[in-house]
């Protein structure tokens, strides 16, 4: 502290950034930063999406022929 009996004050400004998505594709922003760090894996992204689809489709349609056949017996 100042001898001269001055009184001085730190002010501290904290700011804080929170964004959320929801679904397998990154936003183009994220997508732009990975491209940017490892080439090529931005399409290895969509790659894996589509394969997780692809997936969840075929799992959907196993689960309703099970049924069918279910329903039938």
């Amino acid at each position: 502290m100042p001898d001269d009996g001055e009184r001085r004050e730190t002010l501290t400004r904290v700011e804080a950034h929170f964004e959320q998505y929801s679904g397998p594709i990154l936003p183009s922003k994220e997508m732009q930063g990975h491209k940017d760090v490892l080439p090529g894996s931005a399409d290895r992204i969509l790659s894996m999406a589509e394969r997780e689809q692809l997936f969840q489709m075929v799992y959907a349609m196993v689960g309703l022929v099970l049924g069918f056949v279910a329903a039938l017996a």
